[in-house]
Formats: structure tokens, C-alpha cells, sequence
């Protein structure tokens, strides 16, 4: 059903759109008036009613039980992360690893540069 509501939308717009340059040469401005107006109420109904179905849906998305202060106590390395519906536990870092900062040496317009350094 939501899907239909952008289609009639753009149709209802195209219809207007039709009316509208076939009205230019053949009917009365009250008309087109009446006509423009009506299309402009009807679109703000469609897309109202389309913002609504979107909000419902996500306040029934956002009905899921919430994880009890006993499961939040749990230590940040056995932590379960989401990101756009996947899971996945978070990598620590090994304990062995030793950062060590790289120098970066090269040429930029025509002077040699080095990385954190100035001369």
C-alpha cells in the first residue's frame, strides 16, 4: 500500500498538469482554479497520510524490549554492536601490538617535505 501512495501522487500531478495546459485553451479560470485547488488538497492528504504509515511503522519497529541494567553490566568485551541490522562483536586491539609512529618523506611542488617534522 505505501508504494502506491507516491504513484497516485505523481499521477495526480500529471493529471493536473494535464488538465491545466488542455484548460488553458478551453476552460473558464474558475475552473482551473477549482481544479488546481482540489489537486493541492488531495496531494497534501496523500502525503500526510504517507508520513503517518512511515511514523506507525516506526514506533512498531521501536516496540522491542529494551536489555535489562543486568545485561548492560556486562563488561565492553562481550558488547554486542549494531549497525544497519547486522551485529557484530566489537575487535579489541591485541595487547602485543605497539604503535609506532611512520615518517612520510616525499616532493611536493618541487621542495621535499617530511611528515612531522620542519626544516
Amino acid at each position: 500500500m505505501d508504494f502506491l501512495i507516491p504513484i497516485l501522487n505523481t499521477l495526480a500531478l500529471a493529471i493536473v498538469g494535464i488538465l491545466l495546459m488542455v484548460g488553458l485553451v478551453e476552460a473558464p479560470w474558475q475552473i482551473l482554479l477549482l481544479i488546481l485547488v482540489a489537486a493541492t488538497l488531495v496531494s497534501q492528504w496523500l502525503i500526510r497520510h504517507s508520513h503517518l504509515q512511515s511514523a506507525l511503522k516506526d514506533l512498531e519497529n521501536d516496540d522491542a524490549p529494551i536489555a535489562s541494567s543486568s545485561q548492560s553490566s556486562h563488561s565492553k568485551d562481550n558488547a554486542v554492536l549494531s549497525y544497519r541490522g547486522a551485529s557484530y562483536t566489537q575487535a579489541q586491539p591485541s595487547s602485543d601490538a605497539s604503535i609506532t609512529p611512520l615518517e612520510m618523506v616525499g616532493k611536493y611542488r618541487g621542495q621535499f617535505w617530511r611528515s612531522g617534522s620542519h626544516f
